[in-house]
């Protein structure tokens, strides 16, 4: 297997990741609504932080640091 496949499975394997995440946000997202009772926001919340720890968790490996978005990144998301 080439170098070129093998780096392409792995971003296979992340991009399919990114998209479990996505999907759960994109869920979370369709169960907030207006007049929500307090245990449906806690259970709202509590996959959030969830979502959020596992992210954070990513992002906290000093190893790989993540990159501070460039201007430009966060013009271009901000405009979605």
């Amino acid at each position: 297997m080439s170098a070129g496949s093998k780096l392409n499975e792995v971003l296979d394997r992340i991009d399919t990741e990114t998209n479990n995440v996505a999907a759960v946000v994109h869920t979370l997202r369709g169960e907030i609504k207006e007049g929500m009772t307090a245990a449906e926001v806690a259970t709202a919340q509590g996959k959030a932080d969830a979502i959020e720890g596992r992210l954070k968790g990513i992002a906290a490996d000093p190893t790989e640091p993540v990159p501070e978005p460039t201007p430009e990144f966060t013009r271009a998301m901000r405009s979605r």
